[in-house]
């Protein structure tokens, strides 16, 4: 009994956070506009605004968390041919 009680109090402690996102919001724009998402970049710092920045964001992340090399320390590190295949699977969206 006292075993039950600890384990549902342990579980209990743990923290509800929102999962790692999976780009389908990326893939219904898309296909809602029949055209590549439009974003601008800032001339200031270069960081994309707009109504689609922050899914442009969550793309970039998306893709580097499950298609960049694991084995490299730092993003520096990683081989320009690498880091092309990267920018070519953002852009090269299918519509």
């Amino acid at each position: 009994m006292c075993t039950s009680l600890i384990k549902n109090y342990v579980k209990g402690l743990r923290k509800k956070v929102r999962g790692k996102t999976r780009g389908v919001n990326v893939d219904k724009v898309l296909s809602q506009l029949n055209a590549k998402i439009p974003v601008t970049l800032t001339e200031q710092n270069g960081r994309p605004t707009g109504p689609y920045a922050e899914m442009l964001a969550n793309e970039i992340g998306f893709t580097v968390r499950n298609h960049a090399p694991l084995n490299v320390e730092k993003w520096k590190k990683i081989q320009k041919t690498e880091v092309d295949k990267l920018i070519k699977r953002i852009t090269v969206k299918q519509v």
